[in-house]
């Protein structure tokens, strides 16, 4: 609702039907496989491979669409040079020990001309003037930095969102795009404007995926040193103030799009 859609129109152009040329997406970090078979829907005359390193069972899912299992961190081994037209991951950073190299392999699987389309969460909260929010002064920037720990500490690409850019660039894309998406949290916004209403079901949206993310996070932060029972407080107070939210807090997701020359 607030990136604008599964792609950006330079995108859409050129996955666009030619009689001869066969187009292919590659969805790394598919997940439910939600995005993958919007693409094949709206695509039908391209493949469309997910994958994940637990892929899920689509069910009836578009003939031109298939599912592979992949864990990223030992290559795109599975995939030939210069196959893809268009990449895409979104927030698969806490899953990848070296995002340099992810890239790269990007790079190596993508066509000439072809694009690669990133986006990943930067793991920090901010206030409602763009400010980063600490553990001082909030219980859920406090279990964002725990978090951050718990991350580095498994070696994951906890700052891949602030070296998107420069990463891209080392690799050799060109027309690199950048949009920096604030999501909010929470139903904190006037409810009489049209901007406000959007914003809302947004926050609403992404409340109940903060408050699933926390209760999911034990296992990581627990296992980076923090005591059970430290936790289950920390937990319980960040829930809480996220669920009661008043003053509009964001995280951002950085969104990259790059082309292969």
């Amino acid at each position: 609702m607030l990136i604008g859609g599964n792609y950006t129109l330079p995108i859409q152009e050129y996955l666009a039907y030619q009689s001869d040329k066969e187009k292919s997406v590659f969805d790394l970090g598919c997940g439910t496989g939600a995005w993958a078979t919007d693409i094949a829907t709206e695509f039908p005359h391209c493949t469309v491979i997910g994958a994940d390193v637990a892929p899920m069972d689509l069910g009836l899912a578009p003939q031109n669409l298939r599912i592979d299992s992949c864990d990223a961190n030992k290559g795109l081994v599975s995939y030939q040079n210069e196959q893809f037209d268009l990449a895409n991951a979104r927030m698969i950073a806490m899953g990848i020990t070296d995002y340099p190299s992810l890239i790269g392999e990007f790079s190596r699987v993508l066509k000439p001309g072809g694009f690669l389309q990133l986006q990943e969460w930067d793991f920090f909260v901010v206030n409602g003037d763009k400010e980063r929010v600490s553990g001082t002064e909030s219980w859920f920037g406090r279990w964002c930095e725990a978090l951050r720990h718990g991350l580095a500490f498994r070696g994951a690409g906890v700052d891949a969102a602030e070296g998107l850019d420069g990463m891209i660039r080392a690799q050799g894309f060109g027309s690199v795009k950048q949009q920096d998406v604030w999501m909010p949290i929470g139903p904190c916004f006037p409810k009489d404007t049209t901007d406000g209403m959007r914003l809302n079901l947004v926050g609403e949206f992404m409340r109940e995926n903060v408050k699933a993310f926390i209760k999911g996070g034990k296992t990581l932060i627990v296992g980076s040193g923090m005591d059970p029972d430290e936790y289950i407080q920390l937990a319980y107070e960040a829930t809480k103030e996220v669920q009661d939210v008043t003053l509009p807090m964001y995280l951002r997701l950085h969104c990259v799009t790059a082309r292969k020359y």
